[in-house]
């Protein structure tokens, strides 16, 4: 069972499956970014809920040095919500149930990551060409938690193109449409080009949204820019803070930070939303 508050521009507080939030600030998963101290950090910041680095569904890439450190939550902040990616919906449920094991609450399934060496294996926002795929996944995602854990959320996301888009070609009503009629409660978009974009893609996500479902909007902090050989946003934390607000008062449920965010863009959202 799956609730929110519904009217968040009121009160601050949420709730998803048992776990009560602090606020609606989300941080989303970043490869080489949100490990377990950067959540933490974000957490202490203000930020109600961050999610683990994405976790591969394989199951020949469990006992890796990488798999295991992105599995390991001593001491984190609950609710401890943890991202897999993969293609094929046996592995899924096996990769949700395993993190289940190792202490996740809450299981996000990618659906975004533009990533070439993630599509090359249909996982991703290439998962969304698939429909029936999405349905076999989310199915034995499902019922495979609800085997170990019945009731734990499922979150999922997509990153959307200039052209409000997944790599795809899926439009943002029609995926809140599809991932609904699937059974997802907590459906949004994360990544892309920056704030203003990512209004825009708010905009149709909030506008198409069925009865029960909750938006989340995950936006960079601005546009990726190439100094030596880093690659830094330019999106400051009061870019971000305008960014939440005005999604806020779009009507989207949930408001989060993704790359090239830091512990100030969190502190900044969350003052922003308060």
């Amino acid at each position: 069972m799956l609730r929110a508050r519904l009217h968040l521009h009121q009160i601050h507080f949420m709730k998803i499956g048992p776990h009560l939030l602090a606020n609606r600030l989300f941080v989303a998963p970043m490869a080489g970014v949100t490990d377990r101290p950067f959540r933490q950090l974000c957490k202490k910041l203000g930020a109600g809920y961050a999610v683990s680095e994405m976790v591969a569904s394989n199951a020949l890439l469990w006992k890796s040095e990488k798999t295991q450190r992105r599995a390991n939550h001593v001491g984190e902040f609950k609710p401890i919500a943890v991202q897999i990616a993969g293609a094929d919906p046996a592995m899924m449920a096996a990769a949700a149930k395993i993190n289940v094991d190792h202490g996740a609450q809450i299981i996000d399934i990618n659906m975004g990551c533009p990533a070439k060496k993630v599509c090359n294996v249909a996982a991703g926002s290439a998962l969304l060409r698939d429909e029936p795929l999405v349905q076999r996944i989310l199915e034995a995602v499902v019922n495979a938690v609800n085997e170990v854990a019945p009731g734990l959320p499922i979150i999922a996301t997509m990153s959307f193109d200039t052209n409000l888009r997944t790599m795809m070609g899926v439009k943002p009503a029609m995926a809140v449409t599809q991932l609904a009629a699937l059974g997802v409660r907590i459906i949004g978009a994360n990544c892309g080009r920056g704030v203003d974009e990512m209004l825009q893609i708010a905009k149709e996500l909030v506008g198409a949204r069925p009865e029960g479902v909750f938006i989340i909007t995950q936006s960079n902090a601005g546009l990726p820019k190439l100094q030596g050989d880093v690659f830094i946003y330019d999106g400051t934390p009061e870019e971000m803070a305008r960014y939440a607000h005005e999604v806020k008062e779009l009507g989207v449920n949930i408001v989060g930070s993704c790359c090239g965010s830091s512990p100030a863009h969190t502190a900044a959202i969350v003052a922003s939303i308060k």
